[in-house]
């Protein structure tokens, strides 16, 4: 079986900067995933449990969600039962898209594999709400080059929304 994390879908983040493209390609990737009839597990960032501050998850991710997580750090599968709930769907790979690629996708997708799930990682439904000025990296593309490490490190998978759907037809 195979999931689909949606990460950090919420509005304090989608309107910082037009990101209608990656609501396309993320609400296709949901459809996708609904279709074959696998999970789509939702996750939102908080920054206190006990006094959550309201920052709203994108309507469509959350009216498609099977279950949701909260975090307070950038891992999900940190204190929480995720791997639990994983393990009881028979869920073997993880597919990540959503926001921020360096840092909740990154941590994620790293997390998933050391917890022995198959990891892909769909660049074109990832982005960040960063750019090269927020690291005085002038020309960085923040995007491709998380995407490249992952793919390098060749234990996750780096695939576009059209590979992914392409490729699984099959799911």
């Amino acid at each position: 079986m195979k999931a689909l994390l949606v990460i950090d879908f919420q509005d304090k983040f989608l309107k910082q900067r037009d990101f209608n493209e990656l609501k396309k390609k993320v609400y296709d990737l949901i459809d996708y995933f609904k279709a074959k009839s696998h999970e789509v597990i939702v996750v939102e960032h908080l920054n206190d449990f006990e006094n959550p501050e309201h920052n709203p998850l994108d309507t469509y991710v959350e009216s498609q969600g099977d279950i949701f997580y909260a975090k307070l750090q950038p891992s999900v599968f940190k204190n929480s039962d995720l791997i639990n709930y994983l393990k009881l769907k028979e869920i073997e790979e993880v597919f990540i898209a959503g926001l921020n690629m360096e840092y909740c996708i990154l941590f994620n997708a790293i997390a998933a594999y050391e917890h022995g799930f198959k990891v892909t990682v769909v660049e074109d439904a990832c982005s960040t709400v960063n750019n090269a000025e927020t690291y005085e990296m002038p020309g960085l593309d923040i995007i491709d080059f998380v995407g490249s490490v992952l793919n390098w490190s060749n234990v996750v998978k780096v695939l576009t929304v059209d590979e992914v759907i392409n490729e699984n037809e099959s799911i």
